[in-house]
């Protein structure tokens, strides 16, 4: 069985083989919108790198989420890496093409609305692209399994479903639009 992260990356990087729009995105680090510091899920994020305990698997209402039936961050993904309509309208269809691609691979493996799985496949699409690597399927379970064990710590008591899914959809989003980036690069690069 496929993870969601090898499933739609192929998907994305299909979807986006054509498509040159993030070829010169102006966007600075000074452009990117801070999250809120006493947002917990910014604390579970930090203890990757410490690692998680091996016990049983957490209640699934710690990483999953009740869709609000809107879309919580695609405004500010537009916005924020868009410049001009012609742009916003490219990254909107980009972005949504990328959300419905993830939900139904995402569905397929049993994890719909799953923070935990979008967290993973936000890092192992990153790590894949920064590395040149790809992550195992293996892998990613492992990874997976991890990042569930981070969201069933206390602070995740707190977070909220519209919470959750603003998280689930920056991490997708941001995915999807690297994943399109690379692919103008290496379509540029073909052309050259």
């Amino acid at each position: 069985m496929r993870s969601v992260v090898s499933v739609v990356s192929v998907c994305l990087l299909t979807f986006v083989g054509g498509e040159a729009v993030f070829a010169a995105l102006p966007v600075t680090l000074s452009q990117v919108p801070d999250s809120p510091s006493d947002n917990p899920i910014n604390a579970i994020a930090k203890r990757l790198a410490k690692g998680v305990s091996k016990g049983a698997a957490p209640n699934a209402a710690a990483y999953t989420f009740t869709p609000t039936g809107e879309r919580l961050a695609l405004d500010d993904l537009v916005n924020t890496f868009g410049e001009g309509d012609e742009q916003k309208k490219a990254i909107r269809t980009l972005l949504t093409d990328g959300f419905k691609a993830f939900e139904n691979a995402a569905k397929e493996e049993g994890k719909a609305n799953d923070v935990a799985a979008a967290f993973t496949f936000f890092i192992a699409t990153h790590y894949s692209l920064s590395t040149g690597k790809i992550v195992s399927d293996a892998g990613s379970e492992a990874l997976y399994k991890q990042v569930q064990g981070l969201f069933a710590a206390p602070e995740m008591k707190t977070v909220t479903d519209a919470d959750k899914q603003r998280f689930w959809e920056t991490c997708v989003g941001m995915s999807v639009l690297t994943l399109g980036i690379a692919g103008a690069a290496d379509d540029a690069d073909t052309k050259a």
